[in-house]
């Protein structure tokens, strides 16, 4: 097979991914907790939010493994673009820095909350939070959603001086 359709199916591929994978991440954003999504029977396009978070991971794994190829497959080009600049000129290495002080950023936002990226995670808990309590009665887990009665905890509370 040529290396122009492998690179076309590689980057068809990639494109079909992004597309899944902004579909999967808008239905999971917009998803009830766990229970919540059980009790009332959710679903987005006929799908439940198990199944959106099955096809989420899935198709993350796509991307990275077709993004890893894509590299391995256009690698001269992309060097390049670090070495000479976008358009051939000299001082590509401004390229590579300006994307890693703009990583750094995004990175630090996230991680601190700070808007506006933090007002993502605030609209995503407030929305969220609008579909009801994964709690039962009086605040407490009602033992149906995921994860209880598994990990370092089973059966009591972190305060119980159990290791911290």
């Amino acid at each position: 097979m040529k290396k122009t359709t492998i690179m076309t199916y590689t980057s068809t591929g990639l494109a079909f991914a992004a597309v899944l994978l902004f579909l999967s991440g808008l239905a999971l954003y917009c998803a009830p907790t766990c229970r919540v999504a059980r009790d009332i029977g959710w679903s987005f396009l006929f799908l439940g939010k198990e199944s959106w978070e099955t096809i989420h991971m899935t198709f993350a794994l796509l991307l990275i493994l077709l993004s890893i190829f894509h590299l391995y497959l256009n690698w001269n080009r992309f060097s390049s673009y670090f070495t000479q600049g976008s358009d051939g000129s000299s001082g590509g290495g401004r390229i590579l820095f300006l994307i890693a002080i703009a990583a750094v950023v995004l990175i630090l936002m996230s991680a601190f909350k700070i808007p506006p990226v933090g007002w993502l995670l605030e609209s995503h808990d407030s929305l969220k939070s609008s579909w009801g309590s994964s709690r039962g009665p009086e605040g407490k887990r009602d033992g149906r959603g995921r994860g209880d009665g598994r990990g370092r905890f089973r059966g009591q509370s972190p305060s119980s001086g159990s290791g911290w």
